[in-house]
């Protein structure tokens, strides 16, 4: 599967919040970094949906240019959330840097994303 592939399939797995399609995207030692600067595992990940209560009724998702380095790829993009954790909003636009490694996505980093006005 393609870089593009990997990660489109990704953001229709977070809309979807199936934690069993993401569960085959990320790579065992996946961690990811949220917007407060809070540090996720791959089970802390899935947990997301499985324990927590993450629904999203939109996910759309942008993606870069696919920088790799050997059988690494960079992707720096963007995508737009709306969604609850229980009864909170969870809605927002945030930066992403992905990390993916033998075609699975190991490292994401995310950041709100400031839209000029």
């Amino acid at each position: 599967m393609e870089t593009n592939e990997i990660l489109t399939a990704w953001a229709a797995a977070e809309l979807a919040g199936s934690a069993t399609d993401l569960d085959t995207l990320l790579h065992p030692e996946f961690v990811a970094v949220g917007p407060a600067g809070f540090v996720l595992t791959k089970q802390g990940w899935l947990d997301r949906f499985t324990n927590q209560g993450v629904t999203y009724s939109g996910f759309e998702w942008h993606g870069g240019d696919v920088r790799r380095f050997g059988d690494t790829a960079v992707v720096v993009g963007w995508y737009t959330q709306a969604g609850t954790i229980g009864d909170r909003s969870i809605d927002g636009s945030f930066s992403t840097t992905h990390i993916v490694v033998d075609d699975r996505i190991v490292g994401l980093h995310i950041s709100n994303r400031m839209v000029p006005q």
